[in-house]
């Protein structure tokens, strides 16, 4: 499983910028989907009682559990080296893309297509992927177009 497959903590305090810690279970699991993780707030329970993360509190059921950015960190990669991701992620372990790269062309996408914002007015793109090589170590990137543009000579 490669890394790349979900956002790390540097990644995702750069795209979701306003964020504080602690939380709990419930806005600890909208981070773990945002950086590609899926998880339901049981299986955040779960690893306390593993041993996994260790966190203060909770009271009887773990609904109180306070989550610092460490403990999500190692929430993520937990279920990360079990293959526990959101489809993006997924889909991105397998092109050998990383989802980081991912998210900042589709943002770019969206902020440079004409009525992407318009939810009366949905666009598709082009996808471009362009392959990596996992031997080397080398991830792909992955661009999203326009469909309407004409393509130039010599691109994809």
């Amino acid at each position: 499983m490669m890394k790349n497959c979900y956002l790390s903590r540097e990644q995702y305090e750069e795209l979701f910028s306003r964020t504080t810690y602690p939380k709990r279970v419930g806005k600890a699991v909208v981070e773990l989907r945002d950086r590609g993780i899926v998880v339901i707030g049981s299986q955040l329970k779960y690893l306390v009682t593993k041993g996994v993360c260790f966190l203060k509190g909770g009271g009887a059921r773990g609904a109180n559990f306070r989550w610092t950015s460490d403990q999500i960190d190692k929430a993520a990669e937990y279920f990360a080296n079990i293959g526990k991701l959101t489809y993006p992620a997924s889909v991105c372990d397998r092109l050998n893309l990383s989802l980081y790269q991912y998210k900042t062309a589709l943002d770019k996408a969206s902020s440079e297509i004409d009525g992407i914002d318009d939810p009366g007015n949905p666009r598709s793109y082009r996808v471009v992927v362009h392959p990596g090589n996992t031997l080397r170590g080398i991830c792909g990137r992955i661009e999203f177009l326009d469909p309407y543009q004409p393509q130039q000579e010599g691109s994809v």
